[in-house]
């Protein structure tokens, strides 16, 4: 709005105006008039030079009465719409004023209603008639704050460019798709702001400026843009002029024309009277302009229609058959409820009867149209009443557009909003800023907070806070503002404050004009998922240690096997006390390195070694009394075992093993002394105990506690504490296999075990191995009653492919007065009993051998002789064929190393039973 009154409006927006029966006014915030159209002068009797001195509420109160000047007051002070209806004594007529009142100034509207009843309204929406003017103006209309946003355009300009209402948010943009070039958009813009503010301030009189434009359908159109400020805002003025320029070109070229017929006209004055040539260039001017018409008709995307009072369709442009399937000719004669469902018909029918019955314009009417295939056909509807001279209803004549693609597109968002919102992912939209603008239900069910309590938060705020997540998320926010997209884990803080992990893919959306304008991050909780990978990354891991284990077992043990056997051989031979040391000394360190294989392999494969049932009572008693002779004095041991504690089916040696490594950690935890607590207790656990894993059984199970006052495991390393070869102990004070064993011990008797620890306050281990409460308590296991019989010359067959084990063994039995035979694989064993038959009194093999393994050898020799004494031996300790040897009648396998003590003790045993 601008002080200077009259501020002179674009010519063909002043033609528009001046050519209405309403008077229009525009008034400045102080109320002065800065605009009148030549119907509202004559409505107020005046001159227009007169009126545009006084103030609105002076000339309401002088020219329609105090009644309007109040309603004026009203509309000011309450910034808002008013409809006054005055009469007018002295003119003997009654007005109709509207006023819409806004910061910048009003807009006013007077229409004459007399005549008609003044309560009854005059036919349009109250308080729509302006948006109607607009709406149905002959050129092309729209309205934008000053900054470009508000857009509001009339139906002309729809069919002008191309563009729909709901495609342009913002005129600059639009300016940008109808004139694509930037340094001619910048110049046109800078034309016309300069014409407008010269126009605005009465200091311009040129006309308005002329551009190129390229509408949607990519024609290019000759536009002049006018406009004018007006409420606040500016309304703008689109005319094609592309058609005047041609029509200026054809307007010559007649004239051209017309001065030849002239001259010829003069040449043959005889022939032709002026009076016919006159009129026959009348007719071709009327059928040019006919035929221009027609074809703007016939070719517009619209389909044009005219119905008569009853309904009935009296033309149809061609768009008819394009839109409908039927021809023209097809349509005229039939009314438009005759190509609609029944029940969409029904409800037109309704609707335009009312519309008829009061004369009044079809704006904006959507409605459905079955095509000649079958599928329906959504159109609006729009068209004017056609009346007589005496104001009968004539018919109507208007256009329908097809806006079935424009519902589809609106169907299509609707079901994807609803898929949003259905989303399994959390699914978060953020502004440019990162700050939370629209949430999924999903979202608030993974974060437990709700869209109104994120809104217009930044998204980083509900991340992690530590460095390493803090690092993560600036290097996030860096990928998208450069345009790229990130996916990654990140931690997430919940309402509650619990940390939770989530894969999340963040991606930048982009506006018309090509810059970042939100964000959209699509989430999903992983922790769970994260856990059981890291589960089976360690068992992973496990297996492969198992698989490691098992193919060095063998090579260990056949290596510390002879270095046993020839050290117990070399014991009788050297008396001396310095050969008595260093063959004691080998011996130790060769069991040693058993041990170290056989702890692996107990806890990658879980051997089972010989169960029975037993009471843990007993081997924990045992186990103190060694620990008060071994352990330092400085360290307190305690136990607590109850007199009914139940029973378990385990291994006495693995189960021992357990007691031991748990007690040898806790000790070497407390260099400095401190207490030692054993302690055993009937447990009972239900499926819905929070101690019991997801793979145990629930049921009785005895869980025995080894606690220590140590320096605690820190919680960064508590995850590792039973990896394998991992030990905070310095070089040569451990192996790392202890927990490790303990953990494969556990596992394999169908147990588990717990943990907690407290740095600098001690560490507790809870081992839980199903029990049996019906069993009765075992008494300690007895002593053997009697020693093996001592050898008498029987023939034995060692069996073994290497060749440093054969002959070790071959020396310590001789030592003890048996006769050897040996063979380097179960082949060769056949071949040697073939050559001395019936003269092996027994044959000693091993299990793993190349050509023909022991299993093969033992069941060749059972379909041979089912009563020959044999022994199995192995270096894994594998219990895979365990099932089988026992069918065989080996009921347990000698494990390698041995020393010599244990060999002959078996190959006695076996003999006696044999």
């Amino acid at each position: 709005m601008t002080d200077r009154p009259d501020v002179p409006m674009p010519p063909v927006l002043g033609d528009l105006l001046d050519a209405l029966a309403d008077g229009v006014a525009v008034l400045d915030a102080s109320g002065r008039p800065t605009y009148l159209n030549a119907a509202f002068v004559r409505h107020c009797g005046g001159t227009r030079e007169e009126l545009l001195r006084e103030t609105a509420p002076d000339l309401l109160d002088r020219h329609f009465g105090p009644e309007a000047g109040a309603a004026y007051r009203q509309a000011v002070a309450q910034g808002r719409k008013v409809t006054h209806k005055q009469h007018v004594p002295s003119r003997h007529r009654w007005f109709q004023l509207q006023m819409a009142a806004s910061p910048a100034g009003t807009s006013l509207l007077c229409r004459e209603v007399t005549g008609r009843n003044p309560g009854a309204g005059t036919g349009a929406t109250e308080g729509d008639e302006l948006g109607q003017l607009f709406q149905h103006a002959p050129v092309a209309l729209a309205f934008s704050q000053r900054d470009g946003s508000g857009v509001r355009i009339n139906g002309r300009f729809e069919r002008l460019f191309g563009y729909g209402g709901h495609e342009i948010s913002n005129l600059r943009d639009w300016v940008a798709r109808v004139i694509p070039d930037r340094g001619q958009r910048r110049k046109a813009l800078r034309r016309w702001f300069t014409w407008l503010a010269r126009n605005a301030t009465g200091s311009g009189s040129e006309a308005p400026p002329t551009f190129e434009t390229t509408c949607r359908d990519g024609s290019r159109r000759q536009v002049a843009i006018s406009g004018v400020e007006v409420a606040g805002g500016i309304l703008a003025v689109f005319l094609d002029v592309s058609d005047l320029a041609r029509q200026r070109g054809e307007a010559e070229d007649a004239r051209a024309e017309q001065a030849r017929l002239l001259e010829l006209m003069e040449q043959s004055r005889l022939v032709l009277l002026s009076v016919i040539e006159d009129q026959k260039v009348t007719e071709m001017a009327l059928r040019e302009s006919e035929a221009r018409h027609r074809s703007l008709v016939e070719t517009s995307f619209d389909w044009v229609w005219e119905v008569n009072a009853h309904g009935c369709y009296t033309y149809a442009s061609p768009r008819a058959q394009e839109l409908l399937g039927y021809a023209p000719a097809e349509v005229v004669g039939r009314t438009p409820f005759d190509f609609m469902p029944e029940s969409e018909a029904r409800r037109v029918k309704e609707l335009f009867k009312g519309i008829a019955a009061r004369g009044a314009p079809i704006i904006a009417l959507e409605n459905t149209l079955r095509h000649r295939d079958g599928h329906l056909v959504v159109v609006e509807t729009n068209g004017t009443a056609v009346q007589g001279p005496d104001g009968r209803l004539l018919g109507y004549r208007g256009m329908d557009r097809d806006i079935t693609a424009r519902r589809q597109a609106e169907e299509d968002l609707r079901l994807r909003s609803a898929a949003l919102e259905a989303a399994a992912n959390a699914i978060v939209i953020t502004d440019r800023h990162g700050r939370i603008q629209w949430t999924n239900p999903a979202f608030s069910a993974l974060s437990g907070w709700s869209l109104a309590e994120t809104s217009g938060k930044p998204l980083r705020d509900l991340m992690g806070h530590d460095a390493q997540s803090i690092a993560r998320t600036d290097a996030l926010w860096a990928t998208v503002n450069s345009g790229e997209s990130w996916r990654g884990e990140i931690t997430s803080r919940r309402k509650d404050g619990v940390l939770r992990t989530e894969d999340m893919t963040i991606t930048p959306l982009r506006g018309e004009t090509g810059e970042i304008s939100h964000f959209i991050a699509i989430k999903q909780d992983i922790t769970e998922q994260k856990r059981l990978e890291a589960q089976f990354l360690q068992s992973q891991r496990m297996e492969a240690i198992g698989t490691l284990a098992g193919g060095i077992a063998h090579d260990l043990n056949n290596i510390l096997a002879p270095m046993l056997l020839v050290s117990g051989v070399l014991r009788d031979k050297l008396t001396e006390e310095g050969d008595q040391e260093i063959l004691t000394m080998l011996q130790r360190e060769a069991r040693r390195g058993a041990d170290i294989v056989r702890q692996l392999l107990t806890f990658s494969r879980g051997l089972s070694g010989d169960r029975t049932r037993m009471q843990p009572r007993h081997l924990m008693k045992e186990l103190l009394a060694m620990m008060r002779e071994t352990f330092p004095r400085e360290i307190d041991l305690q136990l607590q075992v109850p007199a009914n504690l139940w029973t378990i089916e385990a291994d006495a040696t693995q189960f021992h093993q357990i007691l031991l490594n748990l007690c040898v950690n806790a000790r070497d935890a407390m260099p400095n002394g401190g207490h030692l607590s054993l302690r055993a207790a009937n447990a009972t656990l239900s499926s819905t105990d929070d101690t019991l894993p997801p793979d145990r059984q629930p049921g009785p199970y005895v869980r025995i506690e080894v606690s220590d006052t140590g320096d605690g495991i820190p919680p960064e390393i508590q995850h590792r504490i039973f990896d394998p070869f991992f030990t905070t102990k310095p070089l040569g004070k451990g192996t790392g296999l202890g927990l490790s064993t303990v953990l494969g011990i556990v596992r394999n008797h169908n147990g588990f075990i717990k943990v907690t620890s407290e740095p600098g306050r001690g560490t507790t281990f809870r081992v839980f191995l199903p029990a049996d409460p019906e069993s009765p308590t075992l008494a300690p296991p007895s002593a053997p009653e009697h020693e093996p019989s001592a050898p008498t010359g029987e023939v034995i067959l060692v069996v073994d492919d290497e060749r440093n084990l054969r002959e070790s063994l071959r020396l310590a039995l001789t030592r003890q007065g048996f006769s050897v035979l040996l063979a380097t694989n179960g082949r060769d064993a056949l071949a040697v009993l073939e050559q001395e038959p019936g003269k092996v009194d027994l044959v000693l093999t091993d299990l793993m051998m190349p050509v023909m393994n022991g299993i093969s050898l033992i069941r060749t020799l059972r379909e041979k002789d089912p009563q020959l004494a044999i022994i199995a031996t192995s270096g894994l300790g594998d219990t895979s064929h365990r099932a089988e040897l026992t069918k065989l009648g080996i009921g347990e396998v000698l494990l390698k190393p041995c020393d010599v003590g244990s060999l002959i003790a078996r190959v006695r045993a076996t003999l006696d039973r044999a």
